[in-house]
């Protein structure tokens, strides 16, 4: 009967950790508002797990060190996930563990080991909900975004922001300003100690392959020398980290500014860069200054 108990809860912890190391269809991939509920499996599944070898199994009782395997195996995973074409990211081994301390503190509380544990549950929640708080705003912005294209960044709908991002360690700030004439425009702030400060957007209208010319308008609010630089990204960048794009210097007046999409494309030699799959549209800057400000308005395909 032992053993038996014993190979139950061995099935039950695989299935609990088998999603962690099955590939994610590149269809789904892209759907980045569904990718973002991702962080979900990773809340919820090592705090089931945690819950199973607690009540059952060898570790029955053992609250902690049911609650350190269930972190252990999760985060075991996470490292296998090379193994299996997906990408192991010390922020989803954080969740996990959020995971874990929300179901290890709600039981310790339920078992009367004091009130301290609640907070410890309190916490992982917390973190779950800084994970995911903005899902239904991305949600919303992209279905306006697809109504709006080839109009990708005109920043007249504080929605929209919803797909921007911060660039990845590049420091630096952005946010939505009006401008005088009550029309608004994208700030990009940075100082001399950033590294390609910049913005991302994400969720836009995968094919562009209609348009031959990316456009915007753009100027220097403060600072000098700073430049630019437009990189698209398409859906296989993630793994060769290939892009296209093109660097402009900025001066203090409002200025028109293009790429043309075709000749960019191509310029990427080792591979066809994938005009009908475009992944990202990141703007960052270079030689800057202390205190920079640029502006930037109406992205548009043409």
């Amino acid at each position: 009967m032992r053993k038996r108990r014993q190979v139950s809860v061995a099935v039950v912890a695989l299935l609990l950790l088998v999603p962690f190391l099955v590939p994610i269809p590149d269809d789904f991939e892209r759907m980045r508002s569904l990718r973002a509920l991702g962080v979900l499996a990773h809340f919820g599944l090592p705090a089931a797990l945690a819950f199973v070898l607690f009540r059952t199994g060898p570790l029955k009782g053992r609250l902690l060190l049911a609650g350190l395997s269930a972190l252990g195996l999760a985060a075991g995973c996470e490292l296998l996930q090379t193994f299996v074409a997906r990408h192991p990211r010390w922020l989803d081994v954080g969740v996990d563990l959020a995971g874990v301390s929300m179901a290890v503190g709600w039981l310790a509380w339920r078992l009367g080991r004091g009130r301290i544990w609640i907070a410890a549950s309190v916490a992982g929640f917390a973190v779950l909900l800084s994970q995911t708080y903005s899902i239904p705003g991305f949600v919303l912005a992209e279905g306006r975004a697809a109504k709006a294209f080839p109009v990708l960044g005109d920043f007249e709908s504080g929605l929209q922001m919803a797909l921007w991002d911060h660039n990845q360690g590049g420091g630096g700030r952005y946010d939505r300003v009006t401008l005088r004439d009550g029309s608004h425009a994208m700030a990009m702030r940075a100082n001399a100690d950033n590294v390609y400060p910049g913005a991302i957007v994400r969720g836009l209208p995968r094919d562009w392959t209609e348009y031959s010319v990316l456009t915007f308008r753009a100027r220097l609010e403060q600072g000098a020398g700073t430049q630019l630089t437009v990189r698209l990204d398409d859906f296989d960048s993630r793994e060769d980290t290939l892009w296209c794009g093109e660097t402009f210097r900025l001066d203090e007046e409002w200025r028109s500014y293009s790429i043309d999409l075709v000749n960019a494309s191509a310029q990427v030699s080792e591979r066809p860069f994938r005009l009908d799959d475009i992944d990202s549209l990141l703007l960052y800057l270079t030689r800057v200054e202390d205190g920079v400000t640029v502006l930037i308005d109406d992205i548009v395909l043409r």
